[in-house]
């Protein structure tokens, strides 16, 4: 991503009433925006990922009215490292 500098990153992780998911966020190194590794099982869950203007916006796929409550052996683990010269991070999950 060239261009404007990255101000902040925006996370949108699902609601998660039977404690499916796991969203872990760490201090990665300064001279990368972000490292990540997701898991998942479901695919429309599938991250994305979005750059508009000098935000990054990460939200877990499909449609926020329809991802429901999961059942069986499911996965759905986020773990990212940002950058701490990012001076803006919005995590927007449910706990």
């Amino acid at each position: 991503m060239r261009g404007e500098p990255i101000l902040a990153v925006s996370l949108v992780f699902p609601p998660n009433p039977t404690r499916v998911g796991r969203l872990h966020l760490s201090t990665g190194e300064p001279d990368y925006l972000m490292s990540s590794t997701f898991r998942y099982n479901v695919r429309a869950w599938a991250p994305e990922i979005e750059h508009q203007g000098n935000t990054v916006t990460i939200r877990q796929g499909g449609d926020e009215g329809r991802w429901g409550i999961p059942s069986g052996n499911v996965q759905n683990r986020w773990e990212l490292e940002v950058s701490p010269l990012v001076p803006g991070l919005a995590a927007h999950a449910w706990t």
